[in-house]
């Protein structure tokens, strides 16, 4: 779900996105439907829509932070091991 987002948006913001399978996106609804009932789940999904793709986004960020730092420790490691067999 990290690379993805739980439906197209109708704004050009969301291009290159993936969106979440429909039997994802139907168990996930069916879910809410069944926990909090049918007019709530109306009344409140556009807020659920919208905190679950800022949710993906902040994962995304994360993980690609973490391998970004994962990347620069490995150059890192390489460059001390060049020091170290140049001696």
């Amino acid at each position: 779900m990290a690379s993805g987002i739980v439906e197209p948006g109708s704004c050009g913001k969301t291009g290159g996105k993936v969106e979440l399978s429909s039997e994802k996106l139907s168990l996930l609804k069916r879910a809410l439907k069944e926990k909090f009932g049918e007019h709530q789940f109306t009344k409140k999904w556009s807020i659920i829509r919208q905190s679950l793709n800022q949710k993906c986004l902040d994962l995304k960020r994360k993980l690609s932070k973490q391998e970004t730092l994962a990347n620069e420790d490995d150059a890192n490691d390489h460059d001390s091991s060049d020091i170290n067999n140049s001696y």
